[in-house]
């Protein structure tokens, strides 16, 4: 059934034109109204309204110009397609007068019936384009106040978390998070012996024997009065943190070491003479503490913290109850080491297992010769040091001994040293054993992997001896500190890192600004808060039949990417289905229905398949699994999974939301182009083929030549939002002109390349009201310089060379190619090969010769192209009056070569 047409109202005072328009029009299906000027017009309008307006110019009382501004100017009409009617000797002075007032579309008397329906069939395309974008922005309006809300909620929650994120909980302190980025923000700050940053690393002595004599609530009281001390102690500008266990952190801006060891001595006699009470008895309470200031040499705050600590240990090492300066340290490392070997074979007390006085154990696995040499300090420490294989770094080991430390070599291939990672992190005997990368050089890849595996250090192969004892005795010194905890703090610590996870990630899916890092970051926070080691984000295609991997973590993980789950026979299937989430504990729980498909998807029990639900409307699935600790779903477990599920779906309808209204504007550009198209019957295809030369070119030009620095993904993007606008000055040409066969006579071609500026300034004035539109303004420099020469000879302005805007110069090859291997109504295609003669010897003169090179580089995807989208095989789809000219401008009598000044 054929769709009704629209409502017109046809304008003219002429009676004879007026009926004559009506009855073509009717005889159309279109339903018609009249008017005789434009006041008579305007009441038709807001009476009765009308989709599209046909007006005569010359009128009495008010003409078809005025009535062009007061339908755009009038708050209570809607959107209505203008096209106005000028007589042929004043049509190209009233042209641009008609588009400045508001007119969408020109004709000139005499008018032929199917050029007036061709037209109007144009404008019914843009009324619904248009239409279709309104409701879109209504859409947008509605989702982004309801963002609106839940943003001011998240604010607050917000507000709240960042709270708990930045206090210690125990003392009321700032924690290690958040001290570490106020150090962070002051090294940013000074960068001058002026502005000296130090800092105090304190440690309570023998604060495990307090846990152990009376009892863990005795500890707590231990550190809370000693935070209080230590409040009481310092100024307002000087920053206390506790920064793990029974170690606090004091920084100090603008101050030097003098001054630091000042304020340290304070501390320490304060501690001691304080004492604290608990249940009867007096616990006497000494610290050691390190001192150090920032250096010219020290090039992050890490290194101001390895000196602070390194003056820390040298203080309890000297008998605790002391300060020792990292100024002095030199000399006492000189004391302890002689080239690299410990003097004392006995191992350090932070080195030794508390009671059992067993040593640390170290495994180092597949070492380079050199690394293992350096392993020889640890060796001389008095540490246990295993090496073991790549290939199965757990081989041999006893399975009641795990080690304290793993070192791991990165090797190549990446993806040996990455699944001998992930052995390690999964496998129970070492799954909480801190993990230390040794890498050649830190590349961003490998802190990338290096997050995503949960490694608990980095560091460089060629580091020295006495740094590679200081790393491991960190990370000794945190794997004995776990070991102590009870199961309560061990729970709060979770509890913390979670709420902290949670924090960051809602923060960073704020700033996200592609689909691609609102999936990294959910399914990377997925990982972090349940300790799934392998998480997997499903979104549908656009189908909605296939549900495909858009990111997931772990090895196996990777190789999922792009998978596609069938929606309707799938277990993730019906979950997007139904909307309700699938909690798997127990293998005896599996749904009899699933298939190895699915297994491989979902993985082992405990797993959890949960929709990501925005507005009722499901947008995808979450998938996490291979839990590290077993342990099965329930609890608080479910409801950070549903939190994150909730966040992430928001995210991704917000930029669904951005994408289709992007794709909207995209489409009204297009249309507007074909509808300029459409006035030249025989180009076809031309506007895509024009488009997709140019691209190619573009990317062409950023591989391998010197434009590679001008040209980035957002020039590309904008050059094909921009490219097919190119010829849109082409409304203003007559058809007598636009359509000729044969050469056009001097004056001919002298109007023909008035559509250059008629373009250029179109765009321009829509520029004006959207100035952020970056590819309109490509465009309008593509409109007005696509027929420049590289030599000064073109036109409209005669630019040359670099002169002339590298959109436009790239725009230009791409249409000469078009021009000449398409069918013209006053030319025959010529061969691929030919249009590449022509063009190469025009390199210089017409052309960029970097731009004719890249063509060249890539004439087999041209000459692909352009017989993917040429004309010829759409001849059979032409109407009737198409059909006429298609087969005039194939049986036109032009020569086989047309010199580039007539391929306009």
């Amino acid at each position: 059934m054929t769709p009704p047409r629209s409502r017109v109202l046809v304008v003219d005072d002429d009676p004879d034109a007026l009926h004559f328009l009506q009855a073509h029009l009717e005889q159309a299906g279109y339903e018609v109204l009249t008017a005789t000027d434009g006041c008579e017009a305007l009441h038709v309008l807001l009476d009765q309204g009308c989709q599209i307006v046909v007006t005569d110019l010359a009128m009495p009382s008010m003409d078809g110009l005025a009535l062009c501004r007061a339908i755009r100017t009038h708050e209570g009409i809607p959107f209505v397609y203008v096209v106005v009617v000028a007589e042929q000797p004043q049509a190209e002075n009233q042209l641009i007068q008609a588009f400045e007032a508001g007119a969408d579309g020109f004709l000139v008397k005499p008018l032929r019936p199917g050029a007036v329906i061709a037209r109007l069939r144009g404008g019914e395309r843009v009324l619904r384009v248009h239409s279709d974008l309104e409701r879109q922005n209504r859409e947008v309006h509605r989702t982004n106040a309801e963002l609106a809300v839940a943003n001011t909620r998240l604010e607050d929650a917000y507000a709240e978390l960042r709270r708990l994120a930045t206090r210690d909980e125990l003392t009321g302190l700032t924690n290690r998070w958040d001290i570490l980025r106020q150090l962070e923000s002051a090294w940013g700050d000074n960068t001058g012996d002026a502005n000296a940053i130090t800092c105090i690393s304190l440690d309570l002595d023998h604060f495990k024997n307090v846990n152990d004599t009376y009892g863990h609530a005795a500890g707590d009281a231990v550190l809370r009065e000693t935070a209080k001390t230590l409040l009481r102690t310092t100024r307002e500008n000087e920053r206390v943190a506790r920064f793990g266990g029974e170690e606090f952190l004091i920084l100090l801006k603008n101050t030097t070491e003098s001054d630091g060891s000042i304020l340290a001595s304070r501390l320490r006699l304060a501690v001691e003479s304080q004492g604290v009470e608990f249940r009867g008895h007096t616990l006497g309470i000494t610290v050691s503490l390190g001192v150090a200031t920032r250096t010219p040499g020290m090039k992050s705050p890490d290194d101001l913290l390895r000196a602070a600590d390194e003056a820390l240990y040298a203080a309890k090492y000297q008998g605790r109850n002391r300060i020792c300066l990292a100024s002095t340290l030199n000399a006492h490392l000189r004391s302890r080491f002689d080239t690299g070997v410990v003097q004392s074979p006995s191992p350090p007390q932070d080195l030794v297992h508390p009671g059992t006085e067993r040593p640390a154990r170290i495994l180092v696995v597949e070492p380079s010769s050199a690394f293992r040499e350096r392993c020889g300090m640890l060796d001389s420490e008095g540490c246990e040091v295993q090496f073991s294989s790549l290939d199965d770094p757990i081989e041999g080991l006893d399975p009641s001994s795990a080690p304290d430390v793993v070192l791991l070599p990165l090797v190549e291939p990446a993806s040996r040293w990455i699944a001998a990672a992930e052995c390690l992190k999964y496998r129970d005997l070492t799954a909480e054993t801190p993990l230390m990368l040794v890498a050649d050089c830190i590349r961003p890849e490998v802190a990338q992997h290096a997050i995503e595996i949960h490694a608990d250090d980095l560091a460089v192969a060629d580091m020295s001896p006495q740094e590679l004892l200081f790393r491991v005795k960190r990370l000794v010194k945190d794997r004995l500190k776990f070991q102590s905890l009870t199961a309560a703090e061990i729970e709060r610590g979770v509890q913390k890192r979670v709420m902290n996870g949670l924090f960051e990630f809602a923060r960073q899916l704020v700033a996200c600004r592609t689909m691609k890092a609102v999936i990294q970051h959910t399914i990377h926070t997925l990982s972090n808060v349940t300790q799934c080691r392998r998480v997997s984000a499903l979104l549908p295609d656009p189908s909605k039949e296939l549900l495909v991997v858009a990111g997931s973590t772990g090895t196996i993980g990777r190789q999922l990417a792009g998978m596609s789950l069938p929606v309707n026979g799938s277990i993730p299937g019906e979950v997007f289905q139904d909307g309700v989430p699938l909690i798997i504990n127990r293998p005896e729980d599996l749904p009899e229905s699933l298939r190895p498909s699915d297994l491989l998807m979902l993985g082992e029990p405990p797993f959890v398949c949960i929709p990501m639900i925005e507005e009722h409307a499901t947008l995808g699935v979450l998938i996490g699994g291979f839990r590290r600790d077993g342990k099965p779903f329930a609890g608080t477990d479910l409801e950070y999974v549903d939190l994150i599920a909730n966040d992430a779906a928001a995210a991704v309808r917000k930029h669904q939301v951005v994408r289709s209204r992007e794709e909207a504007r995209d489409a009204i550009v297009f249309a507007l182009a074909k509808l300029a198209e459409h006035r030249d019957s025989d180009t076809g295809h031309h506007v895509e083929r024009v488009t997709k030369f140019s691209a190619v070119l573009a990317r062409e030009l950023h591989e391998s030549s010197s434009y590679s620095g001008l040209i980035d993904d957002r020039f590309i993007r904008d050059l094909e939002r921009a490219a097919p606008l190119h010829d849109i000055g082409k409304v203003a040409i007559p058809d007598s002109i636009l359509n000729k066969p044969g050469r056009l006579t001097d004056e001919e071609m002298q109007a023909m390349r008035t559509h250059t500026a008629i373009g250029a300034h179109t765009i321009q004035e829509v520029v004006d009201l959207v100035p952020h539109a970056g590819f309109l303004k490509m465009a309008v420099e593509i409109a007005r310089s696509h027929h420049e020469w590289f030599n000064g000879n073109g036109y409209p302005d005669g630019t040359r060379g670099r002169e002339i805007p590298l959109s436009a110069r790239v725009v230009a090859v791409a249409d000469v190619y078009d021009a000449l291997t398409s069918r013209r109504v006053y030319k025959e295609p010529v061969p691929h090969a030919e249009a590449l003669r022509i063009i190469t010897e025009a390199s210089g003169t017409q052309f960029d010769p970097e731009l004719v090179k890249a063509l060249r580089r890539r004439e087999k995807t041209f000459e692909r192209l352009a017989r993917v989208l040429s004309d010829d095989t759409e001849a059979e789809q032409l109407s009737s009056i198409d059909r006429r000219i298609w087969r005039r401008s194939h049986t036109a009598d032009s020569g086989a070569s047309v010199p580039l000044s007539q391929t306009t």
